[in-house]
């Protein structure tokens, strides 16, 4: 009797420990469907935890899953990389041995030249695609062509086609052009070459007021190989304290160098979007310095810039305790060759002269982004 009475207790205690094991569970479910995600947003199902609009008083804050947020990431890299590609072309020089495909050898065709073909990974250039119908930006350009070539005009003279038949263009879907046009940018060095194409993929391009600190940027080459960095800054002007209004640069400046495989390459926003262009040093140039000559380019086939004439000192990135009056604007100033204004430029004929402090242009305040 003793036994069945212990026996007895012990599945009571079994099952009372059970009931209220389950109890639990069923108590927290309700708790994280019902409760949780009624009051604090913590849904029942999924890997965020958002407390937008739990009455914070303003702050919202959102915790998701590390690893989906690097899985996202990368997703988005990978579809910058492969949108970027499409616009990234491949400048080659064509063998002199090559045989035109119809001729014939022995009274056969000539099915095979070695001679006819290009290895992708021999490119002697990179560029990028401009516009639809065939301009394409490149650094590389031959040292024969360059001394006939500037001005930034349009020159297709017989001996500057005869050079430009030597080379061929190819596009990322293994297209082979003929380049038949070729313009060079003395103050970028940057040459514009022209292939007859329609429908060639382009890009958006990224103004300056579009790059923030901390934007993730991918870099991508010919060879289709990527390399992800993060934005820092801007630098335009250097560490120079006197600049000129017609002769910068403006680079943008990531948290490390490219590697020496990417340069002559390209960088991306990971909105697709193209932000900077990448020099044979390295150097990051950003893409707005080409945008006013893009617009030239497609309306007169030539280079033009905005001249306006005066050296002077950026008073915005100045700091000192002296009179208000030189806390913002462009102070015109001399440079190390004793010049202020230009002879002959348009600041001259305007009457501007070394000491006067330029606030605006057209209306637009000179800022630390202006």
């Amino acid at each position: 009797m003793e036994n069945n009475g212990r026996n007895k207790i012990i599945i009571i205690v079994s099952l009372a420990t059970i009931f209220g094991f389950t109890s639990g569970i069923v108590g927290f479910i309700f708790a994280r469907a019902y409760l949780f995600e009624k009051v604090f947003n913590i849904p029942f199902l999924g890997n965020e935890i958002s407390f937008m609009n739990s009455g914070s008083n303003g702050s919202s804050f959102i915790f998701s899953n590390p690893k989906k947020v690097i899985v996202e990431q990368n997703t988005k890299v990978i579809e910058t990389v492969n949108s970027g590609k499409e616009s990234i072309v491949g400048i080659f020089k064509k063998s002199k041995s090559a045989a035109p495909p119809d001729v014939k050898e022995n009274g056969e065709e000539n099915v095979f030249d070695i001679n006819n073909f290009f290895l992708k990974d021999n490119e002697l250039g990179q560029g990028f695609v401009l516009t639809s119908d065939g301009w394409i930006i490149t650094n590389f350009i031959p040292e024969d062509l360059k001394l006939l070539v500037g001005g930034g005009k349009s020159t297709t003279t017989p001996q500057i086609l005869k050079l430009l038949s030597e080379y061929k263009i190819i596009t990322n879907d293994k297209k082979i052009y003929a380049p038949d046009n070729i313009i060079f940018d003395d103050l970028t060095e940057y040459s514009y070459w022209h292939i007859e194409a329609k429908d060639l993929p382009v890009k958006r391009f990224i103004t300056e007021n579009e790059i923030n600190i901390g934007q993730l940027v991918v870099a991508v080459n010919w060879e289709g190989w990527s390399w992800l960095s993060t934005i820092e800054g801007l630098d335009n002007g250097g560490k120079e304290l006197v600049l000129s209004s017609d002769e910068y640069l403006s680079k943008v400046i990531l948290t490390q160098n490219p590697d020496k495989e990417f340069y002559n390459s390209f960088l991306f926003s990971l909105d697709g979007g193209l932000a900077a262009l990448i020099g044979e040093a390295g150097e990051i140039i950003s893409v707005s310095n080409f945008l006013n000559c893009i617009e030239c380019l497609l309306k007169d086939e030539e280079i033009k810039r905005a001249f306006l004439g005066v050296n002077y000192i950026d008073l915005n990135s100045l700091v000192g305790d002296g009179d208000k009056i030189f806390e913002k604007g462009a102070l015109i100033y001399r440079d190390k060759n004793s010049v202020a204004v230009k002879p002959g430029s348009p600041a001259e004929k305007a009457g501007l002269k070394e000491g006067d402090i330029i606030l605006s242009i057209d209306n637009i305040e000179i800022s630390d982004h202006n």
